[in-house]
């Protein structure tokens, strides 16, 4: 399950692929950026941690390569093993990761707030938008190139009444992260672009709470029920290796949430109430 969650819910598969390569960042680099993901997971689940710690933790598991790249000091002996350090004041939990941040950028020549913002409404909001309008023509270019900042070149979705159903959520979920450059550098400007980057927005409903930058919208969206629920049902998912869509489901995704998916939680709460839910002790399996 881990491997899957490393995967598919963190969005590392292309990362992971030992055959595959992106350009600007070398093979070391990104084993390094998988490999803290996968460390970061192992330590979660053996040492009963709760699932909220990917949003919410405040330390990081690096070897060498990784501390280099975060600029801070490494205290472990094998060059090549991970160990556990404080975060740099401009990160949170797993999700504001090299790696994740590198999956989710979009390019490699710069970031596309949508995506990033896509990723985050299906896997820690749970709520996917609906597919874009036929023959709608998505196109975004490249900021220090245009000389507009993504935040001006993405406005046209949110003033489109055709599409601003789902981006006015994907977009301010995303441009919360654009201090996050595509391989997960922080950064407060961007290229041949006028001005500071502004990360700032509004969480999209129930919340609608206004955030400054990336570490504030995480720390509002942790506290947030749906999220934890959402977070459950990304374990419960892959428990059952199935999608959670019926009203049942998410009565159930919720309750594991709200009791376990907390600061105070553990791993093994959630895993208990997975495997102690109907869905699971329904299951049948398929004839042989």
């Amino acid at each position: 399950m881990l491997k899957s969650l490393r995967n598919d819910w963190a969005g590392l598969l292309t990362l992971a692929d030992p055959n595959g390569t992106l350009v600007g960042l070398s093979d070391d680099l990104r084993a390094a950026m998988v490999g803290e993901v996968d460390a970061y997971l192992v330590d979660l689940v053996t040492n009963d941690k709760s699932f909220l710690n990917v949003l919410s933790g405040n330390y990081a598991f690096v070897n060498q390569t990784m501390a280099t790249y975060y600029g801070v000091p490494f205290s472990g002996t094998d060059p090549t093993a991970y160990v556990q350090v404080s975060l740099p004041s401009d990160r949170t939990g797993l999700v504001t990761t090299p790696g994740i941040l590198t999956a989710t950028a979009g390019d490699v020549a710069y970031t596309h707030p949508v995506h990033r913002g896509h990723w985050l409404t299906q896997k820690i909001t749970c709520t996917p938008p609906s597919p874009p309008p036929q023959n709608t023509n998505e196109t975004f270019t490249n900021p220090s190139t245009s000389g507009e900042s993504p935040r001006q070149a993405l406005a046209q979705h949110t003033s489109n009444p055709a599409c601003a159903g789902c981006h006015v959520a994907m977009d301010a979920l995303g441009l919360g992260l654009e201090n996050y450059d595509m391989f997960g550098k922080w950064r407060t400007t961007y290229p041949n672009v006028a001005g500071t980057i502004d990360p700032s927005g509004t969480l999209p409903p129930p919340s609608s709470e206004a955030f400054t930058d990336g570490l504030n919208m995480y720390s509002e969206l942790s506290s947030q029920d749906g999220t934890r629920a959402c977070l459950a049902q990304q374990v419960m998912a892959y428990v059952l290796t199935r999608a959670l869509a019926s009203t049942d489901d998410v009565c159930v995704v919720n309750a594991i949430g709200t009791a376990s998916v907390t600061p105070t939680g553990s791993f093994s709460e959630t895993m208990n109430m997975i495997v102690q839910s109907r869905q699971f002790l329904m299951q049948t399996g398929e004839a042989p």
